[in-house]
């Protein structure tokens, strides 16, 4: 099975941000370029394709969720992509898999379908919740045609399918910026209502008993 990656132009990479994986509001990930990739764009572009006459080629790219002390799991909310597709729209299949033995598990456990164009791909306003302390990756498939996903200068390892099949191969890490933040378990809401209720119900009781005397003091 044979990966296929294609040159790019250093002009067109320079279009295209650098974004890769990074965070914020305490949401760590693997891989942070954002603050440390300072040279231009490379002019590597992975292919998302589903042609029809070869086996369709998927890609994926890794981060780790971190653990935290209450357990609460994360929620992503933004993620920006360095995925285009110069030659005409092409639709795909965007979301987290588990992992599965360090691939991808080949099934979504959140996902959005969009149609890429010639600028960066863009998912805004996401909610998909995910536990923390678990390594996941950031997969896209395509529903037809080719659209390219443009690497950036930091070498690792990403994920690759070739029909079914997910592999790794090593090279230029996809680019990505996956945004989220930590979200409280509901028992945490409860506690917390249940902590208000208490409160409320001795407001309560306070001014029954305040207006008691009151009350004996007109008969």
């Amino acid at each position: 099975m044979q990966f296929r990656a294609r040159r790019w132009s250093a002009v067109t990479g320079a279009i295209v941000s650098f974004l890769v994986l990074t965070s914020t509001q305490a949401f760590a990930v693997e891989v942070d370029l954002l603050n440390t990739f300072t040279s231009p764009m490379s002019n590597t572009a992975y292919s998302v394709d589903n042609l029809g006459f070869e086996p369709a080629q998927s890609i994926a790219v890794s981060f780790v969720v971190p653990t935290n002390a209450s357990n609460d799991p994360w929620a992503i909310t933004n993620i920006n992509t360095s995925i285009s597709a110069q030659f005409g729209p092409v639709t795909l299949n965007l979301g987290i898999m588990a992992d599965n033995g360090g691939r991808p598990s080949g099934t979504f456990l959140s996902s959005v379908t969009l149609t890429a164009g010639p600028d960066p791909l863009s998912i805004a306003a996401l909610n998909w919740s995910i536990g923390g302390g678990a390594k996941y990756w950031f997969a896209v498939i395509a529903h037809n045609d080719d659209a390219q996903w443009i690497g950036s200068q930091l070498q690792g390892t990403f994920g690759f399918s070739s029909g079914d099949t997910w592999m790794t191969e090593s090279g230029p890490l996809p680019g990505a910026q996956i945004t989220g933040f930590e979200t409280p378990l509901p028992g945490a809401f409860v506690l917390f209502a249940s902590g208000l209720g208490g409160i409320g119900m001795l407001g309560v009781r306070g001014r029954k008993k305040a207006a008691q005397p009151a009350l004996m003091r007109s008969i």
